[in-house]
């Protein structure tokens, strides 16, 4: 990994406000890797290394998929519940007029050496899987839910990670520095 001072310094002050150039997100599978893509350029213009653009990048697709599923859509995949049902399931709930409504509010903040996300959903009528220490319980009991394999690994790509349930639904904010070690 290249040292901060590596890191593209002419340009290691920039700031990027999500907000400001997309419009609130719709709850649309298809249209993740559009945003994907975006953060992407954005961070390789910041000069960060490949590999950690990608990891970046894998983070905030988990999160924004999870944002949507579980979130706006208020949908969890059924132990024994095979890929093609559950794909047929997330897109049939993706069709319906109350899903559709819904949004994702992203705040991104990318320097040359450090990304903060907020992703907000407006999940607040899905179930209630959350533990007293305000993590999801499938990130803290893996083996009782079919899902979180993927919030366990887009946590080991960042430094910091936290989750807030408010009066609109779950807010998830993640940290990826390149002058840390990752956990």
């Amino acid at each position: 990994m290249n040292s901060s001072s590596e890191i593209n310094p002419h340009i290691s002050e920039a700031r990027l406000r999500i907000p400001e150039a997309w419009p609130p997100i719709e709850t649309d599978i298809g249209k993740v890797a559009e945003y994907e893509a975006k953060l992407e350029e954005t961070l390789k213009l910041l000069g960060w290394p490949e590999s950690d653009v990608l990891d970046a990048s894998m983070v905030f697709r988990e999160w924004l998929l999870n944002a949507m599923i579980h979130g706006n859509m208020g949908l969890f995949q059924n132990k024994g519940e095979d890929t093609k049902e559950w794909e047929e399931r997330i897109k049939t709930a993706q069709n319906l007029p109350e899903v559709k409504a819904k949004r994702l509010y992203v705040n991104i903040n990318a320097t040359g050496n450090r990304l903060t996300v907020e992703i907000q959903d407006e999940g607040k009528d899905s179930r209630e899987f959350w533990l007293e220490n305000k993590q999801p319980d499938a990130l803290q009991e893996p083996t009782k839910w079919h899902s979180g394999r993927g919030g366990i690994l887009a946590q080991a790509f960042t430094n910091e990670m936290s989750f807030e349930k408010n009066n609109k639904g779950i807010k998830v904010i993640f940290v990826r520095d390149l002058t840390k070690r990752l956990r």
